[in-house]
């Protein structure tokens, strides 16, 4: 049957994707959500016209028009599919993805402590947090703040060493230098590398790359050159996959355009 209609998804930051959903039939009904009661998609009474949507129908969801933060499509067998010109629907699945905070790869605690074996069975990918450009404000600061408390006898560069030794990175700047030049590709290879040998195949590893987060005013700012090298070493690692991080509105598109070719490099 001929796939028809078109199904506005309310998204928090850039507005409105279009969905279809299922086989169209004879007819169709296009059904508006009001979220009124709850977040479930089963109640009829969260649709207007009142009902539970079916294969066909077309699924409008308006900016901001409901109060949940979540919507739940707890109808079972209800197909999805983009509207366009695609191959084949998209069967409903949750994906359920973790993020893995910075300081996991600053704290050899946190190393030896967050088992990559164990969240991968709790979860579909994890997200791991390899930004190299603010990565080297964030790596001095915490140096500074260990060095203030447990470490407050350690001299503030033999305490970086240190750290270093016990996190395999042997490739990153003096502790003055860190915040203007930045987390090397050699940093985002190892964590990534690092997560994939931990999650050992049970779920996909995603490192996030950064584009544009803010950083000091004297702080690395990320060039085309350290955003193609970033993502390149990620996917040299192994990597499912990559998430430009952290969000659109950050991005200049020379660097975005650079995470693309070291994509389309790898791939050659």
């Amino acid at each position: 049957m001929k796939r028809t209609g078109r199904t506005l998804v309310r998204t928090g930051i850039i507005g409105l994707c279009i969905l279809t959903f299922g086989t169209a039939p004879t007819l169709a009904i296009t059904r508006n959500w009001t979220g009124s009661l709850d977040a479930r998609w089963s109640n009829p009474k969260n649709w207007n016209p009142e009902g539970v949507p079916q294969n066909g129908d077309d699924l409008e969801f308006g900016y901001n028009d409901y109060d949940h933060d979540v919507m739940i499509n707890d109808l079972e067998n209800l197909q999805v599919g983009l509207e366009g010109n695609l191959e084949g629907w998209i069967e409903r699945k949750t994906y359920v993805p973790i993020h893995i905070e910075q300081v996991n790869s600053f704290n050899p605690i946190f190393h030896a402590t967050r088992s990559y074996a164990d969240l991968a069975e709790k979860t579909d990918f994890l997200k791991i947090v390899v930004y190299n450009n603010c990565g080297g404000e964030r790596y001095r600061h915490f140096i500074q703040n260990i060095g203030s408390t447990v470490f407050r006898d350690v001299p503030a560069e033999e305490l970086l060493q240190f750290n270093n030794h016990l996190l395999n990175y042997a490739n990153e700047k003096p502790l003055d230098e860190l915040p203007q030049a930045g987390l090397s590709p050699d940093y985002v290879f190892r964590e990534t590398k690092r997560a994939l040998d931990g999650a050992q195949g049970k779920c996909r590893i995603f490192p996030g790359i950064d584009i544009g987060i803010p950083t000091g005013r004297n702080s690395r700012k990320a060039s085309p050159e350290d955003t193609y090298q970033a993502a390149l070493a990620g996917l040299k690692a192994g990597a499912d996959g990559l998430i430009l991080s952290r969000k659109y509105s950050e991005m200049r598109l020379e660097n975005i355009t650079a995470a693309g070719r070291a994509a389309r490099q790898f791939q050659t």
